[in-house]
């Protein structure tokens, strides 16, 4: 086939293609709008987005981000959903620590802590991981401040104690509060 033989074609190739392109965007544009989540006023959902995860909506109404089907090519997908503050308790049980005058004891000890709209991100990708390293922060914030205290010190004045251990937290968020509700030690038989 000649090249004057297929010019009469090339407006049809030209309008189908077009055409196709257009189906496509409607295509995309009708999944987008399928797929949209809004995220609701108080809630932060996590998603990820080219390999890093971003917090939607925290205490912005009509936040929303497009959660494409598993099958498309474009991959964002949420990870999880949360109120935008919640609290939670963390327990430390039946750990050994050793005072500033080398007694060793055990300790239980509870914290509540409360989250008042934070950048997520910063502490985990789930509640789990979350709570866990809130777990990590304060038994080292235990160990670093205990063996500050002797044992007569910290039988005698545990809310004293607990306050000491609060203020080494030191968060660099204001959005984070902890309180300890519960210190109680044992000593070793």
């Amino acid at each position: 086939m000649k090249v004057e033989q297929l010019i009469p074609y090339v407006g049809m190739i030209g309008a189908v293609l077009v055409i196709g392109i257009i189906l496509y965007v409607l295509m995309l544009t009708y999944i987008a709008l399928r797929c949209r989540v809004v995220v609701p006023d108080g809630e932060v959902h996590f998603v990820h987005y080219l390999s890093r995860f971003l917090s939607v909506g925290r205490f912005n109404a009509g936040d929303s981000y497009v959660n494409w089907p598993s099958w498309s090519l474009i991959k964002i997908f949420s990870i999880g959903k949360y109120p935008a503050n919640f609290d939670f308790e963390v327990k430390i049980l039946d750990l050994l620590y050793e005072s500033k005058d080398n007694v060793q004891f055990y300790l239980n000890a509870t914290a509540q802590f409360h989250f008042d709209g934070p950048s997520f991100e910063e502490w985990g990708k789930s509640k789990d991981e979350i709570e866990e390293n809130a777990r990590l922060i304060l038994r080292q914030a235990l160990y670093a401040r205990l063996k500050d205290y002797s044992i007569n010190h910290i039988t005698g004045n545990p809310s004293g104690v607990a306050d000491g251990i609060m203020t080494s937290l030191n968060w660099t968020k204001s959005s984070i509060s902890t309180s300890i509700t519960e210190l109680e030690l044992e000593l070793p038989e």
